[in-house]
């Protein structure tokens, strides 16, 4: 089994990505959808969450509106830390269950956005990635996007993008470079070339 670890910034399109991906019929692990769930009523990471930011983050339901989460996170780089070190962990512990799950896959992609940022976790459970691939678009292209995807200004799209690694130095930590500014063709093109290089070292 080979584990591809993919990671990207906000709003260069990993999201398209990966969906191709799996329309092609590979495996993909996705942490963003993990972490969705570990927000949840009763589940560890909620109670902690909680307990480090309130009960001004909860809906009327009594669930966490990550909105409302997000706005305090991305405006403090501290609370942001909090925040990771508390979710970080179960992600990677439910993710390396999918893939024990999964044994018969040839192939499986992890769809981590945050993955330079958590390599720690990648070795504490013995996740071995045998290429990182990093979907790739211009500062400029990302913060029209996150402008587009979330209906929010240009100031609070530039924040969010400012939380994360630039995307500039994941280049030079990634095996693959995926570029992704014209569009779904050149993406697609790119991914199928990628695909058809790891394919071939069988």
């Amino acid at each position: 089994m080979k584990l591809i670890g993919i990671t990207g910034g906000i709003g260069t399109g990993k999201s398209t990505a990966t969906r191709y991906l799996k329309e092609k019929g590979y495996k993909v692990v996705d942490f963003d959808k993990i972490s969705r769930y570990i927000y949840l009523k009763k589940e560890r990471a909620y109670i902690n969450i909680i307990d480090e930011f309130g009960n001004d983050i909860l809906d009327k339901n009594g669930e966490i509106d990550r909105k409302k989460l997000a706005n305090i996170v991305f405006s403090d780089s501290e609370k942001l830390k909090s925040l990771e070190k508390i979710v970080h962990k179960e992600i990677y512990r439910r993710a390396k269950d999918i893939i024990n799950s999964s044994s018969d896959e040839e192939i499986i992609f992890l769809d981590i956005p945050l993955l330079f940022e958590t390599e720690e976790y990648l070795e504490r459970y013995n996740m071995r990635l045998e290429e990182i691939w990093l979907i790739y678009a211009d500062r400029e292209k990302q913060i029209e996007r996150v402008i587009k995807r979330d209906s929010i200004s240009r100031e609070a799209a530039i924040k969010r993008i400012d939380a994360q690694m630039d995307i500039d130095q994941k280049v030079y930590k990634s095996d693959k470079i995926i570029y992704n500014h014209r569009g779904k063709d050149q993406l697609y093109n790119e991914i199928d070339k990628a695909l058809s290089s790891i394919e071939s070292q069988d």
